[in-house]
């Protein structure tokens, strides 16, 4: 992705109906803010992404409009991902969360 040494990877992630993955780089030691927006169109979910209220994904799904959802936040340092191991630890502070139904 070309990140540099002060950024981290956000993935904005459709995992099914269908399975879709789109990376964004943000500043680390800085603060962001993330909003998932679902609307329903025609039946189904159309799910726009933004990062520090900028636009950066809109997906039309073919999930159920009336399949509801519970958030998890949680910063996941995985193995898999990216080309080197990680060596070190990883933190991410939350100042606020809220769900709106």
């Amino acid at each position: 992705m070309g990140l540099k040494n002060d950024e981290a990877i956000v993935f904005c992630v459709s995992q099914f109906e269908p399975f879709n993955s789109s990376q964004y780089p943000v500043q680390m030691n800085d603060w962001s803010t993330f909003t998932i927006e679902l609307l329903d169109i025609d039946g189904f979910y159309f799910v726009k992404w933004y990062i520090n209220n900028q636009l950066v994904k809109e997906l039309q799904t073919q999930v159920d409009a009336s399949t509801s959802f519970r958030a998890h936040c949680s910063l996941e340092n995985l193995g898999f991902i990216g080309d080197k191991k990680t060596t070190q630890e990883n933190f991410v502070l939350f100042d606020y969360f809220e769900f709106k139904n």
